[in-house]
């Protein structure tokens, strides 16, 4: 197969591999912003049991919340002043659940 017949295989195939349908990267600041917000989330649903009988997940709240503050604390001066006041209240709300959680 010649080069342009291999490209115009590799683009049935997959499609999304197609240089002009490729997503350009987000910047990596946003990105890791998104994801300690991410894990932030994930930990107060791990405090919050789907039902009554259930305990809050302790050990993977904290978990979600150390990975997000070591995240954090790698990002947080490369992040815009809103975003990185925005994560360290979340971060801080969190912490400060999990201990109410433990009594």
């Amino acid at each position: 197969m010649s080069t342009s017949q291999d490209e115009l295989a590799q683009e049935r195939v997959a499609p999304e591999l197609a240089p002009e349908n490729q997503l350009a990267a987000p910047p990596i600041d946003d990105l890791l912003g998104q994801t300690v917000a991410t894990l932030l989330y994930a930990a107060a649903a791990y405090l919050e049991p789907r039902s009554s009988d259930a305990p809050p997940d302790l050990s993977s709240a904290e978990l979600a919340v150390d990975v997000a503050g070591m995240a954090f604390d790698r990002i947080a001066a490369r992040l815009r002043p809103d975003a990185r006041g925005a994560l360290t209240v979340m971060l801080t709300e969190a912490r400060l659940a999990i201990v109410r959680k433990r009594g």
